[in-house]
């Protein structure tokens, strides 16, 4: 299972691309249009060849992908979309974003960022070091 960024890592292509077909950036998202899937038998050949002009234009990075070089096998078929992972970070920012809009209305705002920077460590978890307003990010470092 894996997110979109981490399925792009895997296949080689730029995280502004999909992954599994041949879709241009500016029409992510658009269905009304198919496009055929992700031919890695030619960026194979274009790595080895360094044709960068034809690599670029897929959206394909310039590496050499073991993934490539098996024989009767799909790279698409490969990662499957981690829903849960997606599903989460969306019901959490959902969820916060209910959680601050509640606490405005009751003028508690301040108290929660003061509850929230004196959080104890737990083990797994870390100790905030910044104001819950005051994250830029819901996953990673500073979560």
């Amino acid at each position: 299972m894996a997110d979109h960024m981490e399925n792009c890592t895997i296949r080689a292509v730029y995280n502004t691309r999909c992954g599994i077909c041949e879709c241009p950036a500016d029409e992510l998202g658009d269905r009304t249009k198919s496009y055929p899937p992700r031919d890695h038998k030619s960026y194979a050949e274009w790595v080895k060849n360094t044709d960068t002009e034809k690599l670029q234009a897929a959206g394909v990075k310039v590496v050499s992908n073991a993934l490539w070089t098996l024989r009767d096998f799909m790279t698409s078929n490969l990662i499957r979309p981690d829903l849960l992972h997606n599903l989460f970070l969306g019901i959490i920012e959902y969820l916060m974003d209910w959680v601050e809009g509640f606490l405005t209305v009751h003028n508690r705002l301040n108290a929660f960022d003061e509850i929230w920077a004196q959080m104890p460590g737990y083990p797994g978890n870390f100790v905030p070091r910044k104001l819950y307003r005051n994250l830029s990010q819901v996953q990673g470092k500073e979560m």
